[in-house]
């Protein structure tokens, strides 16, 4: 594996793809939230829900990226 330089122009990509993957899963989070607060009428299985939803695409998109890194 060769060394590679972090240079400021990836140092700033990794920062604002992290900054849009983090503001992305707020949002699908809150949203979750709220629409199934509608259905549920309760504020904790709500919480539970959009919680566990978001983790589990979370963990799914890890584990994707890990295969296809073991591929390699």
């Amino acid at each position: 594996m060769a060394k590679e330089k972090l240079t400021v122009r990836k140092v700033l990509i990794i920062i604002v793809l992290s900054a849009i993957g983090s503001v992305t899963f707020g949002l699908l989070y809150l949203g979750l939230f709220v629409y199934s607060l509608l259905f549920t009428i309760n504020a904790t299985v709500s919480w539970i829900f959009s919680l566990s939803v978001t983790m589990g695409i979370i963990l799914l998109i890890g584990i994707y990226a890990l295969k296809k890194k073991k591929r390699r």
